[in-house]
C-alpha cells in the first residue's frame, strides 16, 4: 500500500503534446524539489535558526505553493500551476527582500531563479515580465539605498541561514537546468535527424531532377520550360527542335514572337488568355509555322510549376499536322460525296419521272390497243365462234388468254413501280386478322377445294397495312396455288424468334421446288413451274421482296420438291 502511494505521488504527468509533456515535468520536478527543500528547512528552523516564526511561515507558503502546483502539474493544468507557482515565489521574494534589508540581502538571488524558470514555463514574454518585475522592485531598491534610505532589516537572518537560501535556489534551478539540458539535447538530436531528412531529400531531389530530366529529353513530345515574367525559353527538348526545326542554341532565350511560331494570333490570344486565367490549359488545338516556313498543327497543353523558389511555364506539344491534314481529306471527301449524293439524288429523281412517264405510257398508250385487241377477240370469239373450226376455236381462245396474261404482267410492271415511289404510312397491324381474311377468300373462291390451314392467334407487326397485305396474298396465295394437288393440303402461317428477331413464316406440304434454282425465285418473270403446270406470271415474289426490303425486313425459303416449302420473312423497325 505504501509502495503504491509512493508510485503514485512520484509518477510522471504524462500527455501526447511534447511541449505541455516538457512543462508538466518542469513543474513536477520544481514541486517535488521545492517540497523537499522545504522539508529540510524545517529540519533548520528546528536545529540551526533563531528566527524560527518568521522562517517556519516562510517554509509553510513555500511547501503550500509546491503542494498547489504539484497537483496542478498531475491535472495537466499546465498554466494556472505556473502562473500559480511563478507569482507566489514572485511576491514570496519580494516579501523577503523588502523585509530583510533590501537588494543586498541573500534572499534577491531568487528573482534570478525566478526570471530562469518563467522563461522555461511561459517563454520569452512570460521571462521578459517576471524579470521586469524584479528589475523595476530591484531598481526602486536600490534608488532608495543610493538616496540614503536605509531599508531596515525587521526580521534579519543570520549569516548561517545562507545555506537555506542556496538550497532552495538550487531545488529550482537544479530542475529548470536539468529539463534545459533534456530539451538542448533533444534538439540536438532533432538537429541531425533534420539534416539527416535534409540529405534524403537533396538526394531524392536530385534522383527526382534526374528522372524528370530524362524524361523531358527523352519524350516524344515536344516540351519546354517559359520564363513567368520575360516568357522566353528556358529549356526545350530534341522533340521540340525536331518539330519545330529550331536547334536549341536558336530557340533558347528567346520567345514565341522572336521565333515567330505561332502565324494565328487570335488562337494564341485566346490560348494564353485561358492558360493565365486557369493556371493550366489542356488539348489545346493551335496552328505553328516551322522554321522552313510550313504550318503545321499541335496539340498542346501548359502548367504553372515552381523550379528553384521561381514561377515558370511547363508546356507540352503534340504534332498533329498529318490528323488534321487526314482529317481535312475527310472533310473533302465527304463534301465530295455529298456532292455526288446530290448528282446521283437528281439522276435518281429524273429516272423517276421517266419510270412516270414509262408508266403513264404502258398504262394508257399501251392498254388501249391490248383492250382493243382483248375486246375484238372476245366478240369475235361469241359472234362467229361457231363457224370456226376447232383449230379456229383454240387459235382464238389463245388470243384472249394471251392478251388477259399480257394485262396481267402490265398491272404487276405498274404495281412494282407504285411500290417504289409511294410513301409509307406505318402502323401497329395484326397479321393474324389480316391473313385469316385472305384464306377465308381462297377458299370462297374454290369452294370445291379443301384444304386445312393454321393461323398463330395475334401475330402482331409494325409496316404500312396495305404493302403488308399484298404480301400476304401473295405469299398465302402460292401456297394455296402450289398445295392444290396434294388432296390434303396443309397451310400454316406462325412465327419463331432467331435471338431478338422475330421471323414470321408460311409453310405448306405443296409441290415444292429444286433449292438449286432458289436464287431465282424473287426475280421479276422468273419461274420454276411451268404455267401450265399452275398459273402465274413471275411478279408476285419480285414484289413481295421489294415489299419486306421497304420494310427493312428479309426474305428467304426452304423448300424440297414434292416436300412443300416455307417462306421466311422479318420486318425491321421504321427508318
Amino acid at each position: 500500500m505504501i509502495n503504491l502511494i509512493i508510485s503514485k505521488i512520484f509518477q510522471h504527468p504524462s500527455h501526447a503534446d511534447e511541449h505541455l509533456q516538457r512543462q508538466a515535468t518542469v513543474l513536477y520536478g520544481l514541486s517535488i524539489s521545492t517540497g523537499l527543500a522545504g522539508f529540510i528547512g524545517f529540519l533548520g528552523v528546528i536545529f540551526v535558526f533563531e528566527e524560527k516564526l518568521v522562517t517556519f511561515i516562510a517554509l509553510s507558503i513555500l511547501i503550500g505553493i509546491s503542494t498547489v502546483t504539484y497537483i496542478q502539474a498531475k491535472s495537466m493544468k499546465i498554466r494556472s500551476a505556473s502562473l500559480i507557482f511563478l507569482s507566489s515565489v514572485w511576491v514570496l521574494t519580494t516579501i523577503l527582500v523588502c523585509l530583510s534589508g533590501g537588494m543586498r540581502s541573500l534572499d534577491a538571488i531568487f528573482y534570478i531563479s525566478g526570471t530562469v524558470l518563467a522563461g522555461l514555463l511561459l517563454g520569452r514574454r512570460g521571462m521578459n515580465v517576471y524579470g521586469g518585475a524584479a528589475i523595476f522592485i530591484g531598481f526602486i531598491l536600490v534608488c532608495l539605498d543610493a538616496l540614503g534610505v536605509k531599508i531596515p532589516a525587521i526580521f534579519p537572518f543570520p549569516a548561517r541561514s545562507g545555506w537555506l537560501v542556496l538550497i532552495l535556489n538550487l531545488a529550482i534551478i537544479i530542475p529548470s537546468l536539468t529539463i534545459t539540458l533534456d530539451t538542448l539535447s533533444q534538439a540536438i538530436e532533432n538537429s541531425k535527424h533534420l539534416l539527416e531528412n535534409q540529405k534524403q531529400i537533396q538526394v531524392e531531389l536530385r534522383s527526382s531532377e534526374e528522372k524528370f530530366s530524362k524524361v523531358f529529353h527523352a519524350s516524344p513530345m515536344a516540351i519546354l520550360l517559359q520564363g513567368a515574367r520575360d516568357r522566353r525559353y528556358i529549356d526545350i527538348n530534341e522533340s521540340f527542335t525536331k518539330i519545330t526545326g529550331y536547334s536549341r542554341e536558336e530557340a533558347l532565350e528567346k520567345t514565341n514572337a522572336e521565333l515567330n511560331l505561332y502565324p494565328d494570333q487570335e488562337k494564341l490570344h485566346d490560348f494564353t488568355e485561358k492558360f493565365l486565367t486557369q493556371g493550366y490549359i489542356q488539348n489545346y488545338e493551335i496552328p505553328f509555322r516551322k522554321k522552313n516556313g510550313r504550318i503545321g498543327h499541335a496539340l498542346g497543353w501548359g502548367e504553372q510549376i515552381e523550379l528553384n523558389g521561381e514561377i515558370v511555364y511547363i508546356g507540352g506539344t503534340i504534332d498533329i499536322t498529318e490528323r488534321v491534314q487526314a482529317e481535312h481529306q475527310i472533310q473533302q471527301l465527304n463534301e465530295e460525296l455529298e456532292q455526288r449524293v446530290k448528282e446521283r439524288t437528281a439522276e435518281l429523281e429524273e429516272v423517276n419521272k421517266e419510270l412516270e412517264a414509262f408508266s403513264y405510257s404502258i398504262s394508257h398508250d399501251l392498254r388501249a390497243p391490248l383492250r382493243g385487241v382483248s375486246g375484238f377477240s372476245a366478240i369475235l370469239y361469241e359472234d362467229y365462234g361457231e363457224q370456226l373450226d376447232a383449230s379456229g376455236r383454240g387459235l382464238l381462245e389463245k388470243l384472249i388468254k394471251a392478251a388477259r396474261e399480257m394485262s396481267d404482267k402490265i398491272d404487276g410492271v405498274l404495281l412494282l413501280s407504285r411500290l417504289s415511289r409511294s410513301e409509307m404510312q406505318r402502323q401497329t397491324i395484326n397479321l393474324s386478322m389480316v391473313a385469316t381474311d385472305v384464306l377465308e377468300l381462297l377458299q370462297a373462291g374454290d369452294p370445291k377445294r379443301s384444304a386445312n390451314y393454321q393461323v398463330t392467334p395475334d401475330l402482331m407487326a409494325y409496316g404500312d397495312p396495305v404493302l403488308i397485305r399484298i404480301v400476304l396474298e401473295n405469299l398465302l396465295g402460292n401456297a394455296w396455288k402450289y398445295s392444290s394437288k396434294n388432296p390434303q393440303a396443309q397451310i400454316e402461317f406462325g412465327k419463331q424468334k432467331q435471338g431478338s428477331t422475330t421471323v414470321f413464316f408460311i409453310k405448306d406440304n405443296g409441290a415444292g421446288f429444286d433449292m438449286a434454282y432458289a436464287d431465282k425465285l424473287f426475280g421479276t418473270f422468273q419461274r420454276l413451274h411451268s404455267a401450265h403446270e399452275f398459273e402465274g406470271h413471275g411478279i408476285g415474289l419480285a414484289t413481295v421482296k421489294r415489299i419486306i426490303h421497304r420494310h427493312n425486313g428479309d426474305i428467304w425459303v426452304q423448300a424440297s420438291p414434292g416436300q412443300g416449302a416455307t417462306f421466311y420473312f422479318t420486318l425491321g423497325q421504321p427508318d
